[in-house]
């Protein structure tokens, strides 16, 4: 059994918090041991990380599933975009 809390926005299930208090015991302990300069560097490069797993998790398969006729050419445009998005993502974190 999951169980999914209610907040404004929908049904949350507790992993998410669980990966958001963990993010920022992450970066708490991080801008303990960094300086300034280096922490800076690390939270502009977790920012794009985070946009890069967004993008990457575009919902291509959600759009794949709902379809009522699956084409080659849907296929081809789910896979196309899911790729450049997985390619993208270690240089958008540079």
């Amino acid at each position: 059994m999951i169980l999914c809390f209610q907040v404004p926005t929908g049904w949350v299930p507790p992993q998410f918090y669980r990966l958001f208090i963990l993010q920022i015991v992450i970066f708490a302990v991080l801008a303990r041991l960094l300086a300034p300069v280096e922490f800076g560097k690390v939270a502009i490069a977790g920012i794009f990380v985070d946009l890069a797993t967004g993008l990457a998790a575009l919902g291509t398969g959600q759009s794949l599933v709902q379809q009522r006729e699956l084409t080659e050419h849907h296929i081809r445009a789910a896979f196309s975009i899911s790729l450049v998005a997985g390619f993208s993502q270690p240089l958008l974190s540079q």
